[in-house]
C-alpha cells in the first residue's frame, strides 16, 4: 500500500471500489444509489483472473474449489435468515441460447447444496462485451440486453433473492439486473461475487498516489 494512502483513500462500503477521501462518491456510487450493498469472496488477482476465466467454461476445472467458497460466503450471508423465502438468481454471462455457463452450473450444485430454489430469472440477448467497458457503457449494456423471463416472475415475487455473479467492476450490471427483479416483485436483493476487480478507474487513482507501488501494473 502507498504510503499515505489509508488517509488519502477510502474504500466504499457498497461497491467496494476505492475513491478519494475529498470525493463525494456516495453521489455517483451506483450499487448504494440501488440500496444495495455487495459480498464479494475476494480481489482480482492473477489466480482468480484464471478462475474467472475457468469459471466461463461449460465444464470449469476449479468448480468444486469455486463452490466450497461459494457456499462459505453465502452461509455467512443468510446465518439466521429464512430459506423458505430465499431464492438465488444467477447473473447471466452471455446469451441465453446453448449451453448453461460455468457459473449457471455451479449455482445449481449451490442452490442443492443449500436447498434453496434456482430461479434462472434473468435472460441476456448479448450484442456486446462489458468487459473493458467504461461504467456508461455497461450501463447501458444492461439496459438494452438484460430482462426478466416473463414464465420465471411467479419463482420471484415476493422472494429474497441472492444475485450471483462470478465478477464485479463498476457495479452497474449487478444493480441494473437487481432493479429489473425489484421491479418484477422480489422482496429483496442480495448481490454476491466471487471477485472484485479493480476498475481501471481505480489503477488511475492508485497511480496518481504512488505510480511505482501498485502491484498489478
Amino acid at each position: 500500500m502507498p504510503p499515505g494512502f489509508e488517509t488519502s483513500h477510502r474504500l466504499c462500503g457498497s461497491c467496494l471500489t476505492v475513491y478519494g477521501a475529498d470525493a463525494r462518491h456516495d453521489r455517483v456510487c451506483v450499487v448504494g444509489r440501488a440500496g444495495l450493498w455487495i459480498t464479494v469472496a475476494g480481489w482480482t488477482s492473477g489466480l482468480t483472473e484464471a478462475l474467472r476465466a475457468d469459471l466461463r467454461m461449460e465444464a470449469p476445472s476449479a468448480a468444486g474449489l469455486l463452490e466450497r467458497a461459494l457456499t462459505i460466503l453465502v452461509r455467512r450471508l443468510i446465518d439466521g435468515r429464512d430459506h423458505s423465502s430465499m431464492g438465488i438468481v444467477p447473473v447471466p454471462m452471455a446469451s441465453s441460447k446453448g449451453s448453461p455457463s460455468g457459473l449457471a452450473l455451479l449455482v445449481r450444485r449451490l442452490g442443492e447444496g443449500l436447498r434453496i430454489p434456482v430461479v434462472e430469472a434473468v435472460e441476456r440477448s448479448k450484442r456486446g462485451s462489458t468487459r473493458g467497458s467504461v461504467a456508461q457503457g455497461r450501463e447501458r449494456i444492461v439496459r438494452e440486453e438484460y430482462s426478466v423471463v416473463a414464465t420465471r416472475l411467479p419463482e420471484v415475487v415476493g422472494r429474497e433473492v441472492l444475485l450471483i455473479d462470478d465478477m464485479i467492476t463498476t457495479g452497474h450490471t449487478v444493480s441494473g439486473v437487481a432493479r429489473l427483479l425489484l421491479s418484477a416483485g422480489a422482496a429483496a436483493v442480495f448481490p454476491i461475487a466471487l471477485d472484485r476487480t479493480a476498475s481501471q478507474r481505480v489503477l488511475q487513482r492508485l497511480a496518481s498516489v504512488a505510480p511505482n507501488h501498485c502491484p498489478h501494473r
